[in-house]
C-alpha cells in the first residue's frame, strides 16, 4: 500500500507491503525502517474485511473503501472533485518517482 498527499504538495508519503494475510483476513506487515520513513502504523489497516464488485478493499469494519490509485476518479468527501483528480493525473501529481 502507498499513500499519497493529493493536495496542493502532490506527493508520495510512504508505501509499506504485507508479507501475507490470514485466511481470517488479518494482515501481516513488513515496515519500513522509520529512520528512512514516514508512516503512522496507527493508520495501517489491520484487517481486509471485504472486497466489493469494483474492486475496492475493506479494512477494519470501515464503510470506506480504499481504491487502486489508477481507479481513483474523485473524492468529493476530502475536496477531490474528478476535474481536480484529472487535472492532477495529467500533471503527473500523485505518482511516486
Amino acid at each position: 500500500m502507498e499513500q499519497h498527499c493529493y493536495g496542493e504538495a502532490a506527493t508520495f508519503v510512504f508505501g509499506v507491503w504485507a508479507s501475507g494475510m490470514d485466511p481470517d483476513g488479518t494482515l501481516h506487515w513488513n515496515l519500513p525502517d522509520r529512520r528512512k520513513s514516514y508512516y503512522d502504523e496507527d493508520y495501517l489497516p489491520q484487517k481486509l474485511d471485504r472486497v466489493d464488485e469494483a474492486g475496492n478493499l475493506y479494512f477494519d469494519g470501515s464503510p470506506f473503501p480504499w481504491k487502486l490509485a489508477d481507479d481513483f476518479a474523485e473524492d468529493p468527501r476530502w475536496g477531490y472533485p474528478r476535474w481536480k483528480v484529472v487535472l492532477g493525473k495529467l500533471l503527473g501529481k500523485g505518482k511516486a518517482e
